[in-house]
C-alpha cells in the first residue's frame, strides 16, 4: 500500500504537528502589443521577492476590436463592421459594465458634438475618458481580444495621428 506523507513540521513539544497549507501562486498576465505573458510572484503572498516569467509562448488572441466614437452610434468595431460585446461574448457581468460605460461615452459625443465647430468640442477630455474605457475592455477581455483605440473621424487631429496608444 503506497501512502502519501505529507510534510510535517513539529509545532511544540506534545502540542501536536503543523501542516502547511499550499497557497495557490499570484499569477500575473500582461499584455505587451498584441501578445500576452504569463508570470508568477516568488516568497511569501504580502512580500514576494521576485517576479518569474512562464517559459511559454506568447498568446495572440484571434479577435481584435477598436474602440471608435461615430456618429453611427457604434463605439466598438471588429475590422470595420460595429459589434455588439453582449453578443460576441455573453454572459460576461464586467463586459456588461463597461459597456454601459462605453453607451454612456457615445451618447456624450452625439449629443455634444456640432458639426459646424468641430474646435469646439472637448477633445482632449474626450479621448482620455476613451482611452480609459478602452484600457478597461482590454482587462477584461485580456486573453480574448485585442483592443485599439481609435479617434472619430470628425476630429480634426484624426487624418494626421488616427490611432491613440492605450
Amino acid at each position: 500500500m503506497d501512502m502519501k506523507v505529507l510534510p510535517r513540521l513539529r509545532a511544540g513539544i506534545g502540542q501536536g504537528y503543523y501542516v502547511e497549507a499550499e497557497t495557490p501562486k499570484l499569477v500575473v498576465r500582461i499584455r505587451s502589443g498584441p501578445d500576452v505573458r504569463r508570470g508568477s510572484f516568488v516568497g511569501d503572498e504580502k512580500r514576494p521577492i521576485a517576479f518569474i516569467w512562464a517559459d511559454e509562448e506568447p498568446v495572440v488572441p484571434a479577435v481584435e476590436l477598436v474602440v471608435q466614437a461615430a456618429r453611427s452610434g457604434s463605439y466598438v468595431l471588429q475590422g470595420k463592421a460595429p459589434v455588439e460585446l453582449a453578443k460576441l461574448f455573453p454572459n460576461d457581468r464586467q463586459m456588461a459594465r463597461v459597456e454601459k460605460r462605453l453607451s454612456e461615452w457615445q451618447g456624450y459625443f452625439e449629443r455634444h458634438y456640432k458639426p459646424k465647430t468641430p474646435n469646439l468640442f472637448y477633445w482632449g477630455r474626450f479621448h482620455e475618458e476613451g482611452i480609459k474605457l478602452a484600457r478597461q475592455l482590454q482587462v477584461v477581455l485580456i486573453d480574448r481580444a485585442v483592443i485599439r483605440y481609435f479617434r472619430p473621424e470628425q476630429d480634426p487631429q484624426f487624418p494626421f495621428v488616427p490611432e491613440l496608444p492605450l
